[in-house]
């Protein structure tokens, strides 16, 4: 075999010097390298979990005060009514107002009906009287206008205002067809009558001063005057208009004496 040249090194041996350690000693054995230790959370992670539940708390916060609003009054702790319920205690409300209009409409027709059926027998009860109704008649002879009656029947429980009612609506068509005419104006409205110390005080509306000029206001007065006191117990009568005695009558102002009576036309 060929001689190993100078300066090759021989194989070390097993366990020899060559490798670095102590001969005899043996080499260190691998050991498997530990478990991996489980990580604890970061504090980066327990912040965001912190966020999120706080973010939920103002939410459920949120959601509560919206509902107190919707539901409840500001202040009062009353609880509003959705828009439903407001439009069914509307309509409820409606309903029920309707229902009582119609109660007191019926209420009202029976009182009336009532009152009617009492007027009507009361009138039935009431004797009817013979009365003087003054009007007026053109003479195409004197071409002036005097005085003239028609009879009439009425009934009234006073008799005088109902005569003064009459005397009112002016002539009938067989009255006017004889000739009859009246100075009182049309609208005219006898608001009441009342008797003192053998004197009428006799209320009219407004219409009594309409077109009060001149002789048409004279014809008026006589014939009021004249229908007044034909009853017995009236020989003088006060004019009053709305409630109000008046000394001066018309836009000329016609002095009023006090009483009128007959003896003074």
């Amino acid at each position: 075999m060929p001689k190993p040249t100078k300066g090759t090194k021989k194989p070390a041996a097993a366990g020899g010097r060559g490798t670095g350690q102590k001969s005899g000693a043996a080499a260190p054995s691998r050991s498997k390298a530990p478990a991996a230790r489980k990580t604890a959370p970061s504090s980066g992670d327990s912040g965001g979990k912190a966020f999120y539940v706080l973010a939920i708390l103002v939410l459920l916060t949120a959601v509560v005060f919206l509902a107190n609003r919707l539901y409840f009054q500001p202040g009062t702790g009353q609880v509003k009514e959705r828009p439903s319920e407001r439009h069914e205690t509307a309509d409820a409300g409606k309903k029920e107002a309707e229902a009582g209009k119609d109660a007191d409409a019926k209420k009202e027709k029976k009182e009336t009906a009532r009152q009617d059926k009492k007027s009507t027998v009361d009138q039935a009860l009431t004797p009817e009287r013979e009365v003087r109704l003054y009007f007026l008649r053109f003479n195409e002879k004197t071409e002036k206008v005097n005085l003239a009656y028609s009879r009439r029947t009425i009934r009234a429980d006073v008799p005088l205002l109902g005569a003064m009612q009459e005397l009112a609506k002016g002539p009938s068509g067989r009255e006017e067809q004889s000739g009859l005419l009246s100075a009182l104006p049309g609208g005219l409205v006898v608001r009441g009558v009342v008797i003192k110390n053998r004197v009428a005080h006799i209320d009219f509306n407004e219409a009594l001063e309409r077109n009060a000029v001149g002789s048409i206001l004279m014809n008026r007065i006589d014939q009021i005057v004249y229908t007044a006191t034909q009853f017995e117990g009236v020989e003088g009568v006060v004019i009053k208009i709305n409630g109000v005695e008046r000394r001066t009558i018309g836009p000329d102002g016609l002095a009023l004496t006090r009483p009128l009576t007959r003896a003074g036309h």
